[in-house]
């Protein structure tokens, strides 16, 4: 598993809630033992980077896509377009942390190309068109025994589409087609939703399959350790916190059921990817 890699795991499931809740992000000063102004929070979206600021930690916002800032008048204090320019040791007059996470996360990166290999990558929100080439990088550059992890991750042969449009099989469909239906069907929200604005990436509504979570290059072996490490379909069942989940869960259980009888990853009948993979060591 993981857990030798991290220090600290931190999830809203302990709160109920979700960012941009002043709750959630109490989390990290709890778990540290230390001031939210004596953080470094690195996002790599805008909402939250202003989330995290007007809570006071110091942010750090990797603005892969050069995307315009929140007009909330909450800057962050870095500006990185790469996950290996964010700035070290240079949070205010902090001290060092008496507690050094470990974890070497890799979220919403182009390339990674300098400095040792990583044990652990997470991976989340890669988008649509550069896909296949940058999960190709993640593995390239993880190192032998080394971790990948995809997380909520929307599942694309799910029927219901979850994650931005909400509509039935609409992540199936035609670019063209897709935009259509969604503002006949979500009216409110995709009604003055110009086409262009529709497909660009980062709009989320064609998700992602299993098979895009892993290599297409030769020679890079990897074991799917998903159920092992307590994701998948067992994180999926021990967190159906909501009524409709629960009621489900006997549906989904059949699903995986018939997945495992044909040797095939539960996964794939789940509306969210939470994988897990490790490299083959040489």
């Amino acid at each position: 598993g993981l857990g030798e890699l991290v220090q600290h795991v931190l999830s809203v499931d302990a709160v109920r809630t979700y960012k941009p809740s002043p709750v959630v992000y109490a989390l990290g000063p709890q778990a540290l033992g230390l001031a939210a102004s004596d953080l470094l929070f690195v996002s790599s979206n805008a909402w939250d980077v202003a989330g995290a600021k007007a809570f006071g930690y110091q942010v750090c916002w990797c603005n892969r896509g050069g995307a315009p800032p929140e007009e909330l008048g909450l800057a962050a204090d870095h500006v990185v377009s790469r996950l290996d320019q964010i700035p070290r040791n240079e949070v205010g007059t902090a001290p060092a942390t008496p507690h050094p996470l470990r974890l070497v996360a890799v979220v919403d990166e182009d390339r990674l190309t300098s400095g040792p290999s990583p044990r652990l990558t997470v991976i989340q929100d890669v988008p649509d068109h550069p896909r296949r080439a940058q999960i190709d990088e993640y593995y390239r550059v993880l190192a032998p025994g080394g971790h990948l992890a995809v997380l909520d991750t929307p599942n694309r042969w799910f029927p219901l589409e979850t994650h931005s449009v909400g509509l039935p099989l609409v992540q199936w469909l035609p670019p063209r087609l897709a935009w259509r239906y969604a503002r006949l069907g979500r009216r409110a929200r995709f009604g003055a939703v110009p086409y262009a604005d529709f497909i660009a990436d980062g709009t989320g509504w064609r998700n992602a399959t299993y098979g895009e979570c892993r290599p297409s290059r030769r020679g890079v072996v990897i074991e799917d350790v998903t159920e092992a490490a307590g994701y998948g379909w067992r994180f999926f069942r021990d967190t159906a916190h909501s009524r409709t989940r629960r009621a489900l869960l006997p549906a989904f259980a059949t699903a995986v059921t018939t997945l495992r009888l044909a040797a095939r990853p539960p996964s794939l009948c789940l509306p969210y990817l939470n994988l897990l993979f490790r490299r083959a060591a040489r």
